[in-house]
Order: structure tokens, then sequence, then C-alpha cells
């Protein structure tokens, strides 16, 4: 069983919460392995539609990842064949004032074009076709479930946001904010996870701010510091301080 969590912020935006976020880790998408989704309200026909294409672009790229990685080696053979031919056929055909030059110019650009060509073949290939019919069938097939650990999460999401901006930085920058919500069991077993894997892929700007706090510990001034740095950010709108403290709350 695979689950995908649907969480609404204060802003209406929607987060998907998925397994396919690291088209990486495509190796653990098992064949026949059916996909629970979570939200902590009713899902609109508009939004399943959303969450159906969301999950199949998502999906396009872990296999077009997957495609890549199992093609490495015959591609690197390949390119390099034609490296070495190409190179030799206009370095014994042609005569250049700059020897070398040419030959490696021309050499290096034929192979790179032929590594395009494979690349864009294997996508199109049936091995590739088949397992995205085979992962997308998973995700058309998917089950729409309503979840209260998930709204009490969304809710809690609804107050920090709407609590005093420089109380909630303060409290993020000294570790001091706390989910009244399990998010480590229930239907929320997997959630942890998979939203700091969506983090790493989705917000770079909080995993560098999560660096940063984990030098600050108990110093006094750095926290003033980097409280006053979450302010700003939060005021031009490049961070959602409500959930830089929740992604905070969950890599303790």
């Amino acid at each position: 069983m695979k689950y995908c969590y649907l969480l609404t912020l204060a802003s209406k935006e929607t987060l998907y919460i998925s397994p396919f976020t690291d088209p990486r880790a495509i190796s653990s998408w098992e064949e026949g392995d059916p996909l629970k989704v979570y939200s902590g309200t009713t899902v609109t026909q508009e939004q399943r539609d959303e969450v159906h294409t969301t999950l199949y672009n998502q999906v396009d790229r872990g296999v077009d990842r997957w495609v890549q990685d199992t093609r490495y080696l015959p591609r690197l053979f390949i390119g390099g064949l034609v490296f070495l031919i190409t190179y030799f056929i206009f370095s014994l055909a042609v005569r250049d004032p700059i020897p070398m030059v040419d030959e490696l110019v021309i050499a290096s650009v034929l192979t790179l074009i032929s590594i395009n060509v494979m690349i864009r073949r294997d996508r199109k290939s049936s091995l590739a076709l088949k397992q995205r019919l085979i992962l997308k069938n998973q995700v058309s097939e998917c089950a729409f479930k309503l979840d209260d650990e998930l709204k009490a999460l969304e809710n809690h999401l609804y107050e920090l946001h709407h609590a005093d901006p420089i109380e909630l930085a303060e409290k993020i920058a000294a570790g001091d904010v706390s989910f009244p919500c399990d998010l480590r069991g229930g239907n929320l077993e997997y959630f942890r996870s998979q939203f700091l894997t969506w983090v790493a892929f989705k917000g770079k700007n909080m995993t560098s701010l999560l660096r940063q706090l984990e030098k600050i510990g108990d110093d006094k001034a750095r926290q003033e510091t980097f409280s006053g740095r979450l302010l700003r950010l939060s005021m031009n709108g490049s961070l959602d301080l409500a959930l830089f403290a929740l992604t905070v709350n969950l890599t303790k």
C-alpha cells in the first residue's frame, strides 16, 4: 500500500505529499501496490483531477529517471564508440592547420547528439511505456479517504498562519514549536518521511534554513538574528512560517 496526503494550507494552496515525489525512488514503486489518498476535507472532482495530473507528472519523471539509469552503460559505451569513430575518420580524412582541435569538436558534438537521440528513444520505448501505464493505472484507481489527524494538522497550520509572526519566528528559532497531533503514527505513519522528501525537492529555501538552524543551538544572539531572517522572508512572501514550523518539528 502506498499513501498520498493532500495538505491544504491557509493560503488555499494544496501540497501533494506523495511517494512519487523523488524520481530516484522508482525502484520501490512496486506493481499492483494500491494507492490511498488521505485528505482533511471532502475532495471535489476538480481536486481529484488535480491529484491525478500531479501524480501522473511525477510518474513520468520517475520513469524517465529509471530509463536513464538502466540504459546508462549502453549509452556510455555507444557514445564513446561514436566519439572514437568520428575522431579517427576526421583526423585521417580531413587535413587542417590546427591538428586535433576540429576533430575533437566534431566528435564531441556528434557524441552529444547521439546520446540525446538515444535518451529520447529510450523514453518512448515499449519498456518505458509499460512502466508508465502500470504506475498510472495505480494512480487512476486510488482511493480517497478522509482523515481526522490530517484535518487537525491543517487546523493547527491555519492557527499558526494567523498567529503573531514575530512570536512564531522566535519560537521556531528557539525550537519551541509543537504540534498537537501525532505525526508519526496512525494514518500519518508515512507522512513525515514523504513530507521531508517533498521539502528536499520543492522547498529549497527551507532546506537551507534548516541547515542554518542546526548550527544555532542555544545561542540566544544567533536565535535572535535567525528569527529576524525568518520574519523578513515571511514578509516578502518567500517563506510560509507555519509550514517551516512543521518542517522543523518533523526533523527533530
